[in-house]
């Protein structure tokens, strides 16, 4: 299994101020008379509104602008890339990136170094115009279309009665769902949104949703840097962030991406 050392940074390049390029790295300014530690490869997850390429190529999305609002309060340097869910979750309990977020599951706490929750999201069922779907006793005997790995709703994934379909993004999801080939999704409400909107399908497209509560969204590292100077630093910024309303006000403008 290989392992990689994140680069040292000159200090020439340690008191750079922070701008995000097209190349993803983002510099914050070090405090005076502070260790700097090396560049993290930050993964941001391709699913939107959370993470995608911007017009310009850089990484870009909620959980981009997180990240980089981490780099700049830990003074810990981050290079962003835009990858999917899996790679993400190898990659960090392999070392060959270093952080990464996204909704608590239980592979990446398994490969990772859990540092904190970010924020929580609200899960929702989501139904055909015409839905007489009203109760989750009511999914029984049905096809539900999922995405791989989350566990977004324990009486929904672990009731073999009813038929969970595996896709790998919110699209498809909606997708399946319009040309009947499911009968209801299950995910994020953040997520669906965007997705219909990239779709086209408006809300007469779908019956009122099944609230199902909330899930964590949480932010790990390599386990291969357990004694590395940004892990008390990013969970110290994490808190900051959480704690002043920065991450709320990112989240409250996720459905604009």
């Amino acid at each position: 299994m290989r392992r990689t050392a994140p680069p040292c940074l000159t200090r020439r390049q340690s008191l750079a101020a922070g701008v995000a390029g097209v190349t993803g790295v983002w510099w914050p300014a070090a405090p005076a008379q502070t260790e700097t530690p090396g560049v993290l490869t930050a993964d941001v997850i391709d699913i939107p509104p959370w993470g995608r390429r911007g017009p310009d190529g850089a990484p870009a999305g909620v959980y981009a602008d997180l990240m980089r609002l981490l780099a700049e309060r830990s003074h810990c340097a981050m290079q962003l890339r835009v990858v999917p869910i899996l790679r993400s979750i190898v990659d960090v309990g392999h070392n060959d990136s270093q952080l990464t977020m996204m909704l608590d599951r239980k592979d990446m706490n398994d490969a990772g170094l859990l540092i904190g929750t970010v924020t929580q999201l609200p899960v929702q069922l989501w139904l055909p115009a015409g839905s007489t779907v009203r109760q989750l006793e009511q999914l029984r005997g049905r096809t539900v279309a999922v995405l791989r790995g989350p566990t977004y709703h324990e009486g929904v994934q672990n009731d073999t009665r009813i038929q969970k379909y595996p896709v790998s993004s919110p699209r498809q999801q909606l997708e399946m769902l319009r040309t009947g080939r499911v009968d209801a999704a299950l995910g994020v409400e953040q997520n669906f949104q965007v997705a219909a909107r990239a779709l086209r399908l408006g809300p007469d497209h779908f019956a009122p949703p099944l609230v199902l509560g909330s899930r964590d969204v949480r932010l790990w590292l390599t386990p291969a840097l357990a004694q590395h100077p940004c892990r008390e630093r990013i969970a110290q910024a994490l808190q900051s962030l959480r704690a002043d309303g920065s991450i709320a006000r990112r989240m409250a403008e996720a459905t604009a991406d």
